[in-house]
């Protein structure tokens, strides 16, 4: 008999918003950030620029994830001219990871649709509208992801985005079905909530988008894309900087495996099948295969 999966883990809001009726026209920005101003503002002014975004309500809810006090003062000083949209900066006291940042976001927020930016990506100027219009024109999408595109074209920025457009991209009429979520780049309707109140596992330290995507397969809720709403993905800019991604990565899928089983991930993998592996990208490919191997051996090491 299988064993029933570990519902997705939460710690209780500190200050709970107020309860409230959500407000159906609404659209809530939901951002997570930690120590990245410069990026953050960088979103923050495409969100200001947005066209048509005066024509209806939305809303900007920022979860700064335990950043030190001057990536929080440089926040806080733009914050203060800001006249976009309602505003509702929260702080966490201390670094808690971006699933933690992303739930507490989701409960702060009042919107009818709610959508997820990390803090190093840039939107378009109509990705509001598009993300607003698209959900409405399909009320039964529950979860819908856009396009991410490279903001650079380096080595790095080809690199990941070759396996990101392997996973999520299809020539395919708008909107099409996914088997992903891009937990950085994406929107739910708030109806998703009632099926799963807690959309990302906390005790994951990563991958907790990949885990959302295996809970919503086995309650048979499916996720969509829609290559109309765009943003650019500022990716990692050194070696060292993506290996330790990659690191990061793994650490979760391990966390996966032990929450999901072995035998759920491979059946996942296998209907997948592999991406191929191009030449240019060899010499990274076996960068973050030492980098894995250094990574087990130090936990054998540890483990003695």
């Amino acid at each position: 008999m299988r064993e029933r999966q570990p519902a997705a883990r939460r710690r209780p809001l500190a200050n709970p918003p107020q309860e409230g009726r959500p407000v159906n026209s609404l659209l809530s920005i939901v951002v997570p950030t930690r120590n990245r101003p410069r990026q953050l503002l960088a979103l923050l002014d495409c969100l200001r620029r947005q066209s048509g975004a005066g024509d209806y309500q939305w809303e900007l809810v920022l979860v700064d994830d335990g950043s030190d006090g001057q990536a929080r003062a440089v926040v806080e000083r733009y914050l203060g001219a800001w006249d976009a949209a309602a505003v509702r900066l929260h702080a966490l006291e201390r670094c808690s990871g971006v699933s933690r940042a992303r739930n507490v976001g989701v409960e702060l927020s009042r919107g009818e649709t709610i959508a997820f930016l990390d803090d190093d990506i840039l939107v378009e100027e109509n990705f509001l509208c598009e993300t607003r219009r698209v959900h409405a024109a399909h009320p039964h999408i529950l979860v819908l992801n856009g396009q991410l595109r490279r903001l650079r074209d380096d080595y790095y920025s080809r690199f990941w985005h070759y396996h990101y457009s392997a996973a999520f991209d299809r020539a395919l009429p708008e909107p099409y079905l996914v088997n992903r979520v891009s937990s950085g780049f994406c929107s739910i309707k708030r109806g998703l909530l009632k099926a799963v109140p807690v959309l990302f596992d906390e005790a994951l330290p990563s991958r907790e988008d990949f885990d959302l995507l295996l809970r919503l397969r086995a309650m048979g809720i499916p996720v969509y894309k829609h290559d109309g709403i765009v943003g650019y993905h500022d990716t990692r800019k050194s070696l060292w900087g993506l290996i330790r991604q990659r690191l990061w990565y793994a650490r979760g899928e391990t966390a996966l495996r032990r929450k999901h089983g072995e035998d759920t991930l491979a059946a996942f993998y296998r209907g997948e099948g592999r991406t191929p592996r191009r030449l240019e990208f060899l010499p990274l490919h076996a960068a973050i295969a030492a980098g894995l191997q250094m990574q087990r051996l130090r936990r054998k090491l540890w483990c003695r």
